[in-house]
Order: structure tokens, then sequence, then C-alpha cells
């Protein structure tokens, strides 16, 4: 699926500053985040507790990926075929569970 056209000014944007997408947070100090390329971009500041700024960092990470059409790390896209096989096996799964008949 190729990014809208406000998602490739954004992806455009991001690579012209030198920090392209997708970015995650550095788990070691929880609040430091890093591009796609592992290079320092930005960093959450440690005005609160530990935990409330790692929080903070991923959702910066969060919303940076969402704005550039970076699926997150370990989705699928929906129309995915992997996705749908998963969600087919899921189903099943559940449905023998309830007790009801695959298929039906």
């Amino acid at each position: 699926m190729s990014p809208s056209e406000p998602q490739q000014l954004f992806v455009d944007l991001l690579h012209a500053l030198g920090c392209p997408a997708p970015w995650r947070v550095v788990e070691c100090s929880g609040r430091m985040i890093v591009d796609a390329e592992g290079k320092p971009c930005a960093s959450a500041m440690p005005v609160a507790s530990v935990a409330i700024v790692h929080e903070r960092a991923e959702l910066i990470c969060s919303a940076v990926n969402a704005m550039a059409g970076v699926l997150p790390a370990g989705a699928m896209a929906p129309l995915d075929p992997a996705h749908l096989d998963a969600l087919s096996a899921e189903t099943a799964h559940f449905l023998r569970r309830v007790g009801a008949a695959v298929g039906e």
C-alpha cells in the first residue's frame, strides 16, 4: 500500500531532515528516540516518572510513524494475506472453543 499524498510529503520531509521513519524508542534509555537508521532524532523530556517518560516517547514515535504511513512493528495491514489467514485461523479457533461447527 503506497502512502497518501500528505503522508508522502511527511515522509519526504523526514528524509530531508535526515531522520526517516519508522521511529522507535531505545529501550535502554526509555526516552531516546531513533530513526530508521538508528540515529538519535528526539528525546522525551525527563520531567515525570521513568514509565511516563517512556510512554510519552512511545506516543511520539506512534504519531510520527502514523503520519508517515508506517505500521507499528509487528502490525500487519488489514488486507494483507497473512493478516487474513491469521484472522481466519483465530476465528476458527474461537468457534471451536465455543462449540460451533467451523464452516457454518
